[in-house]
């Protein structure tokens, strides 16, 4: 009796022991996981704002647009950062570069008596990026002066930076203080649609 109460005793702890061990390869890999996937959103993020970078038509934009991020320390992956800055310590102005086309959206139709116009032109606007944010900063910076606003025009901008892409967005607030500070004049306006569409246009992860 007494070596079969061992027995079993052995057994026990031997199962505790396997449990254990199990669940500690759980916690580890799970762990694993987790870290190579936030590793894939960093790289996805960083490959985005790249890109973003890069939508001027004008290789010495472009290659600013770079700069910046690499001194902001919006791109840090470090092989990355060192093919970049190689690129960047090489060149000369003028010298052809990485750049991609630069936006074909028609500000005008922000302006358009037709629903279905307004919202392609804002949509359109919202999916290039950095490209159209130049654009948008001299639209917002020319309706400064409320006596003499265009609400469609102003609306169209705010709800087109609402509808980019955050990193984007707030990257080029990084770079334009003013354009943030213009968006912000119009959170404190009177009409609701504008101001949720700019507290929509303000939205930046910590």
């Amino acid at each position: 009796m007494v070596i079969a109460v061992l027995g079993a005793a052995l057994a026990a702890v031997g199962n505790a022991g396997v449990t254990w061990q199990t669940g500690r390869n759980q916690i580890r890999l799970e762990a694993e996981n987790n870290h190579n996937n936030r590793e894939l959103e960093t790289l996805k993020a960083e490959a985005a704002r790249i890109l973003e970078s890069i939508k001027t038509n004008n290789v010495d934009q472009a290659a600013i647009n770079l700069k910046f991020l690499i001194d902001a320390g919006l791109v840090r992956q470090p092989e990355t950062v060192s093919y970049i800055q190689r690129y960047l310590d090489k060149r000369s102005p003028g010298q052809s570069g990485p750049v991609l086309p630069s936006p074909t959206v028609n500000l005008r139709d922000f302006e358009s008596d037709d629903t279905r116009t307004r919202r392609q032109a804002r949509e359109t606007a919202a999916a290039e990026g950095s490209l159209i944010v130049p654009d948008l900063a001299k639209l917002l910076a020319a309706n400064r002066e409320k006596a003499n606003y265009n609400y469609r025009q102003v609306l169209g901008a705010i709800v087109a930076l609402g509808n980019m892409d955050q990193n984007t967005r707030c990257t080029e607030y990084a770079k334009n203080p003013e354009l943030r500070q213009d968006v912000e004049r119009w959170q404190q306006f009177k009409d609701l649609t504008m101001r949720h569409a700019a507290a929509n246009a303000l939205a930046c992860s910590p």
